[in-house]
């Protein structure tokens, strides 16, 4: 069972969670934009818990899951993030991979 964490209202952006599953008692690993569920039988039930373990790791390609949804720590939309002249070095000072490393 597939979870996008960035179409939760209730995952911040930008973070990583720690995921344990309640039914089996079990740490699941660390969760950064998605997590899988393995096992779960049909019309199964999976009990979570994520809790914030920090911020996402750096240099993570795309700085977004979805670039549509992409947005400054300022709150300004970032548009054609790596498109066009003249990005690479925006993408060099926020420490993102140059075009050619993608």
């Amino acid at each position: 069972m597939f979870f996008n964490l960035t179409e939760s209202p209730w995952i911040r952006a930008g973070r990583q969670y720690h995921v344990r599953d309640l039914w089996t008692h079990t740490n699941n690993g660390t969760a950064v934009r998605n997590f899988t569920a393995h096992q779960v039988p049909p019309h199964g039930v999976v009990a979570l818990l994520l809790t914030d373990a920090g911020d996402e790791p750096a240099g993570l390609w795309p700085p977004c899951a979805r670039f549509e949804w992409c947005m400054d720590q300022n709150g300004t939309r970032l548009d054609n993030i790596g498109f066009g002249e003249g990005n690479e070095d925006t993408r060099r000072r926020r420490g993102w991979p140059a075009l050619d490393a993608v």
